[in-house]
């Protein structure tokens, strides 16, 4: 059996302590090509570069593979497809992001975007992220990340579909398991702080609190707070609301026709 070929990527960039350790994890089971970000590019959510971009290679991850890119996550990922490799990778692989991508912070997470590409173009992938921002606890949650890995390159995933997987702030002793969950509601909320303009213009620090929301049992933030690593399937290949769709098309339609004679 072949082994597989893993796209690494994630929002915070080539010399980012997580991607470090997201190489460390799986290098030693698969073939990596590595292609990140030049510089942070957390919350760049889904988002794209028009104008070019320079890809420069990297010697920091022993004999892999790596390149650095002036562009956001997806535009790594696009970089790896479309110019890097011969062939289509096994998964793609983002992370390990510090703070949690939980709830509906994925909507604007870098780490998911790089993920979410390659989920467009029927690669799967997987998104990591730890709850709090300290990358000192990579190396305690480091073993786990291969056997979610093993599992999912080998696992029926379906066209348009990811794993967004969250670990715990606990230390390795204190994390009871893994769970397959729905994504919750929580998320992180603009804190605006007035900072002064050199010119006087209008300036504010946008700082960010986490917003509790209440959650039903069984979300991944309610799992993550019992000290689980938590899984959730999240779909992203039709967009459509389709009960939206259903409600308003026929009288929608008819706002531009002509009137009968």
């Amino acid at each position: 059996m072949s082994r597989p070929h893993f796209l690494l990527t994630n929002d915070d960039g080539i010399h980012a302590p997580g991607l470090f350790y997201l190489w460390e994890a799986v290098k030693d089971f698969a073939d990596i090509t590595i292609v990140a970000p030049d510089r942070e590019k957390s919350g760049a959510g889904a988002s794209m570069t028009i104008e070019s971009l320079v890809i420069t290679p990297v010697e920091h991850f022993g004999s892999t593979p790596a390149y650095k890119v002036s562009g956001t996550p997806v535009d790594c990922v696009k970089v790896g497809l479309s110019i890097l490799l011969k062939n289509r990778p096994t998964m793609i692989l983002s992370g390990i992001n510090p703070g949690t991508n939980s709830g509906r912070t994925l909507l604007y997470s870098g780490t998911v975007g790089g993920v979410i590409e390659g989920t467009l173009r029927s690669i799967p992938g997987i998104a990591f992220s730890y709850w709090k921002y300290d990358t000192d606890a990579f190396a305690y949650i480091k073993k786990y990340i291969w056997p979610i890995v093993n599992y999912l390159s080998q696992a029926e995933i379906p066209h348009g579909s990811f794993y967004n997987v969250n670990f715990p702030h606990h230390e390795d002793h204190d994390i009871k398991g893994l769970k397959v969950v729905p994504h919750g509601h929580s998320t992180w909320m603009e804190q605006p702080i007035k900072a002064d303009h050199p010119e006087g213009l209008l300036m504010y620090h946008m700082n960010g609190e986490w917003i509790d929301h209440h959650e039903p049992e069984g979300t991944d933030v309610h799992y993550l707070k019992q000290g689980y690593i938590t899984a959730a399937p999240i779909h992203v290949a039709q967009l459509t609301d389709f009960s939206m769709l259903g409600l308003h098309k026929e009288e929608f339609e008819k706002i531009f026709d002509k009137p009968s004679n």
